[in-house]
Order: structure tokens, then sequence, then C-alpha cells
């Protein structure tokens, strides 16, 4: 009876970690060693840049589980909630925040998707307050942002032939569709359930994201709908000084990566 009670505990725990109504159900698990990875697909995301989305649409679209790196335990995202019985017992892919465990994985015999968003975006998702750059040097440390960068550089470091990367502005904005498609074709995966995915999205969307985070629904919809998302721009309303001011201090942390990666999201 404890170990019920232990384990309800543990439920209850998570669904309010995740503020989603999303279930996760752990699955079997078996310690996967980075160094000797062979075959797996990575996926390394920045916190709060909508893997759950991006993951839960790759799921439904597969049928597939989703594991965790490294502990190789396994989630089965949307289709617990919806009811979909999985495809395959062995993962589609692997899921973590962990740029340091990843970076230990030979790339050459391993594939990368990295997804991420716009640096401003995610700084000002969790402190919207800020108004000035004072405020930003105190808050947004040398730390946090050598977090965010630390995933730039294990991408750039990837075999370029075994790499993917996403914006999560890209997903948001244009057809997912298409996006779809081309994760499956960089996984190797037959769009065996894509167009049930496609035919049903609003009601599988929908029903995923229902109990997570209101700025990913437009009206009665899920994540997408045919007007386009409703996304939250935490950018939006600030000051375009301070914004420039952002830009500059991100350009002169990281000069290579801003002009590769991040200069698409300069305020003009």
């Amino acid at each position: 009876m404890s170990r019920y009670l232990h384990f309800l505990n543990r439920c209850v725990f998570a669904a309010l970690a995740f503020s989603s109504s999303i279930i996760y159900c752990k699955g079997e698990s078996s310690e996967i060693n980075p160094d000797r990875a062979q075959d797996l697909i990575i996926f390394l995301s920045s916190p709060r840049s909508g893997s759950e989305l991006v993951s839960c649409s790759l799921n439904i679209a597969t049928r597939k589980l989703i594991g965790m790196f490294p502990s190789g335990r396994i989630h089965r995202l949307a289709m617990s909630h919806l009811r979909l019985p999985p495809a395959a017992s062995i993962p589609l892919f692997y899921r973590t925040h962990k740029a340091d465990l990843v970076r230990k994985v030979p790339s050459d015999s391993n594939k990368l998707i990295f997804l991420t968003r716009n640096p401003k975006e995610l700084f000002f998702r969790r402190q919207r307050s800020i108004s000035s750059v004072e405020e930003f040097r105190k808050k947004y440390t040398q730390e946090i942002m050598a977090d965010y960068f630390e995933r730039f550089k294990v991408y750039d470091s990837w075999n370029p032939n075994n790499r993917y990367l996403l914006f999560y502005e890209d997903f948001i904005n244009q057809e997912e569709e298409e996006i779809l498609l081309e994760l499956l074709d960089f996984m190797g995966e037959e769009p065996t359930f894509f167009y049930d995915y496609v035919e049903n999205k609003e009601r599988y969307l929908d029903t995923v994201l229902s109990g997570y985070k209101r700025q990913h629904r437009k009206g009665g919809s899920g994540a997408s709908s045919k007007d386009g998302p409703k996304s939250i721009y935490y950018t939006k309303d600030k000051d375009p000084r301070l914004l420039k001011c952002l830009d500059q201090i991100f350009r002169e942390q990281e000069p290579v990566i801003w002009e590769k990666y991040l200069k698409r999201f300069e305020t003009l």
C-alpha cells in the first residue's frame, strides 16, 4: 500500500510540475554511455523552447516512444493521453537539455536535432519586468548566457551530415507539417502515421496542450489552426532600444554564433 501511495504521489507531483495534461509514463530504462552511443538520435533543446510541442507532434506522427538521455527512461508523451498505441518499443529519439553530455556523443555515428529559440524571447519569458540593460546584466548572468550558447557550440561541432537545427519560431510560424516531414526524413522515418496527424491535428494538439500554457492555444483550437498559431512573443512590447542593447551583448559574448545563427533575430 505504501508503495502504491508513493507512486501516486510521484504522479501528482509530475502533473503539477509540468502544469500540463500530457501524461508521462515511466518505462524500462537502461543507462546510455554517451561516449559509446551508436545510431541514436539525440534531441537537444534549450529549456522553454517548445520541446513538448515538437516532441508530441513527432510522437503522434510516428506512434513511437520518446526516450530520455542518458537514462534511457521512456516517456509516452502524447500517446498515453490520447490512448494511441505505440508502434514500436524502440524510442524515436532521446531528449535532453544537457549539452555537456551530448558533447561526449560521437557525432559521426549519431544524429542530433537541436531545438532552440531567440534568446531574447527566452529571457523575457522568465523576466518580463526587465526594463533596462542594467537589470538585464544583473539577472541574465554570464552563466545563463554560457549555458544557452553551449548548445550552439555542440551543434556547431557536430558532423554537418548528422545535424538538424530548428528554431521554435519557425515551427509555430510556418506550416509545421513541412518541418515535421523534414524531421522524419532526417531521422529516416517513414511518414506512416503522418497523414493521420495532419487530418486530426487540431484535435490531437488541442487535447495534448489543453492544459499547457495558454499562449499555445488559439480560441478553441490547438497550437496550430488554419488562421495560424497565437503565440506570445515576450519581446513584442519591449523598448527597441533595450532590445538592440541586448543584441549587442549577445554579439559581444559569442560573435561567431551570433553571425551564423542569431543575427536573424536582430532588432532593426
